[in-house]
C-alpha cells in the first residue's frame, strides 16, 4: 500500500464503499471489504497528516 498515491487510495476506498451497496456480497466479502477499506482510510489520513505537516513546515520557514 505504500507505493500507492493519495488519489489511488482514495479511489480504491470509494469503490470499496460502493461495493456495500451490491446485495450480492458474502458477509466474508464484505468483512475483507471493511477491513480494506479501514486500512485505506488509515493510510489516507497518514499521508493528509505528512501533508499538513509540510505545509506547517513551509509557513514557518517563510515567517
Amino acid at each position: 500500500m505504500k507505493n500507492l498515491t493519495f488519489e489511488e487510495a482514495a479511489k480504491q476506498l470509494d469503490q470499496l464503499i460502493h461495493s456495500f451497496n451490491k446485495s450480492d456480497l458474502t458477509l466474508e466479502e464484505a468483512l475483507a471489504n471493511y477491513e480494506e477499506g479501514v486500512r485505506l482510510h488509515q493510510y489516507c489520513e497518514g499521508l493528509l497528516a505528512e501533508a499538513s505537516n509540510k505545509f506547517q513546515e513551509i509557513n514557518e520557514r517563510l515567517k
